[in-house]
């Protein structure tokens, strides 16, 4: 197996409160990782971390140089409430290859789930579960070979779970990471 990503005794806080202490692990190419949870025990800073938006405190995350990590937020971020769907999984690529990239954006979110009369639509329109199906599609539209998860499956009703789970289903060339709250919902993702 190749390692993509290595944490080598890492340490993050939050002002004085410690999140994690010298931890350690490796993700490798093809795996499915899950970490489980209370909220606020530091699973979103993790991701954070992993994902390279933040540094930690201590130790070091080595992964291979060029390595295409997307992070799925747990929140729709606020620049793209008001974005119609289809413009919205578009925007975080550049600029100049956003119009060549729409077909493959309207074939994803079809595969997701979504009707071409919602493509068009603001993503605030659509209920909490589709627009993390949203985020999902934008991560993907990157083409990561490490696609991290921070609570896939919240607000997603029974139908938009399945989507997610399918796709991940079927995406066995893709590694991937997630935090949850609830243990129960590990199981419902893979």
């Amino acid at each position: 197996m190749n390692s993509l990503l290595n944490v080598l005794n890492v340490s993050f806080a939050r002002g004085s409160r410690a999140l994690f202490e010298n931890i350690s692990f490796s993700i490798n190419t093809g795996d499915r990782v899950g970490f489980v949870g209370h909220n606020g025990s530091g699973k979103s800073s993790l991701l954070s971390l992993l994902a390279g938006a933040e540094q930690p405190d201590d130790g070091e995350i080595r992964m291979p140089r060029g390595l295409q990590v997307a992070l799925v937020e747990q929140f729709v971020p606020a620049e793209l409430i008001h974005l119609p769907l289809a413009e919205a999984v578009l925007e975080n690529l550049p600029a100049e290859t956003r119009q060549e990239s729409g077909y493959r954006a309207d074939e994803l979110l079809t595969e997701l789930g979504f009707s071409t009369s919602q493509l068009s639509l603001p993503l605030q329109a659509l209920s909490g579960g589709q627009q993390n199906l949203a985020l999902l599609a934008r991560a993907i539209m990157l083409q990561p070979e490490l696609l991290l998860m921070d609570e896939p499956g919240n607000h997603m009703d029974v139908m938009a779970l399945e989507y997610l789970q399918t796709f991940l289903q079927s995406s066995r060339s893709l590694s991937f990471s997630y935090g949850l709250s609830r243990p129960r919902t590990v199981k419902q993702l893979l």
